[in-house]
């Protein structure tokens, strides 16, 4: 009887465990453009994923060093603690009613070192700065990166090809 009891813990704990450690979430805005033109990169790239997704585009097949590309790669990528709400203005309000979204408290089964990690990429136009489309993967996870870089670039590279190779 008591190693039912074990057995059924543990499938509670695991069950808790994999709705806390979640996957990527991947959102595409617009419609998806032909990459086999080429790309040109839009700014500087930053050391890290933005590096590694270059690679990875290029590894797929995807020619990114094209000054004259009729399209332009832009790149982002951030992280931030996860409790944090969103205010309007220079400062903070003291008054809760005043935020967008106030601050909440994080989840007793949430690490305290837990963090929302994304990268983003834009396709944009280079005739008129029109962007094209946007491509943005999130994770939650812990350290540099949220230990889940690879998994960032991965779904935002898979996304980019799949557009150059029309697959939606």
């Amino acid at each position: 009887m008591k190693t039912w009891r074990q057995v059924a813990g543990l499938a509670v704990v695991a069950a808790l465990a994999g709705c806390a450690t979640g996957g990527v979430d991947v959102a595409e805005q617009g419609a998806a453009p032909a990459l086999a033109s080429g790309l040109a990169l839009a700014g500087t790239t930053e050391a890290g994923a933005g590096t590694a997704l270059i690679s990875k585009l290029r590894e797929q097949g995807v020619d990114t060093a094209r000054a004259e590309a009729p399209l332009l790669l832009e790149i982002a990528s951030g992280e931030r603690p996860w409790p944090v709400g969103a205010y309007s203005g220079n400062s903070a309000p003291d008054e809760p009613a005043a935020w967008l979204a106030p601050p909440r408290p994080r989840p007793w089964w949430a690490p305290k070192s837990a963090r929302i990690c994304t990268l983003e990429a834009r396709v944009i136009a280079a005739a008129d700065g029109h962007e094209a489309y946007r491509v943005r993967a999130s994770a939650l996870g812990r350290g540099e990166g949220c230990g889940r870089s690879e998994a960032l670039v991965a779904a935002v590279a898979a996304s980019l090809a799949g557009s150059s190779a029309g697959r939606r």
